[in-house]
């Protein structure tokens, strides 16, 4: 019989946990209850926290942190990305 080949695709948990470290914790438990399982990790993200980083991870890309202002006009961080390919 072929091992089986399980995806996971966990969304993150708020400020616990990102959507890749989510993931490589359920690959872990899979590992050690079935050896001969091959395991994905596709970082998922619902257009929220930590879509960027989803992004970036698909596309082999770059994060850029900027200085910004918020809507009351205080400065704060803020980040974009440019994919691997530019």
């Amino acid at each position: 019989m072929k091992p089986q080949k399980i995806v996971i695709a966990i969304d993150s948990f708020k400020g616990c946990l990102t959507s890749a470290e989510a993931g490589e914790a359920a690959a872990q438990g899979v590992h050690a209850a079935c050896p001969e399982c091959q395991t994905i990790v596709l970082p998922v993200a619902d257009g929220g926290e930590g879509m960027l980083d989803v992004l970036l991870a698909a596309s082999n890309g770059k994060r850029i942190t900027v200085r910004a202002h918020d809507p009351l006009m205080q400065p704060c961080d803020a980040s974009y990305g440019i994919s691997g390919d530019g």
